[in-house]
């Protein structure tokens, strides 16, 4: 699961890098969105790049933890099964960590 939900954002990052404008003029089509964008005044193009770029960069450890979760499976190497296995459990509390201390 965890390989091609990164996969799946890396692709996703990696086309909104490519062809942001395409993206943006997806966006012109919500009103609401391009209404609200134009009265904060969010530079559209600047934050589809730097999102893809998160994405990109995200997608790209989350696939390759994935990966490397698959390969340790199917080649029975526990050392890989336990990087992946304390990768997991630290991002767990991580994730935990931000619930409670959150405002």
């Amino acid at each position: 699961m965890y390989q091609a939900a990164g996969l799946l954002m890396l692709a996703f990052g990696v086309m909104a890098l490519v062809r942001a404008e395409t993206l943006i003029e997806i966006f012109d089509y919500i009103p609401e969105l391009t209404e609200h964008t134009s009265k904060a005044g969010f530079d559209l193009q600047s934050t589809v790049q730097n999102s893809a770029l998160f994405m990109v960069i995200l997608g790209g450890i989350v696939g390759g933890v994935g990966v490397l979760g698959c390969a340790g499976a199917c080649l029975k190497i526990q050392c890989m099964l336990s990087v992946v296995s304390c990768i997991s459990c630290a991002s767990t509390l991580l994730r935990a960590s931000s619930l409670t201390h959150a405002p």
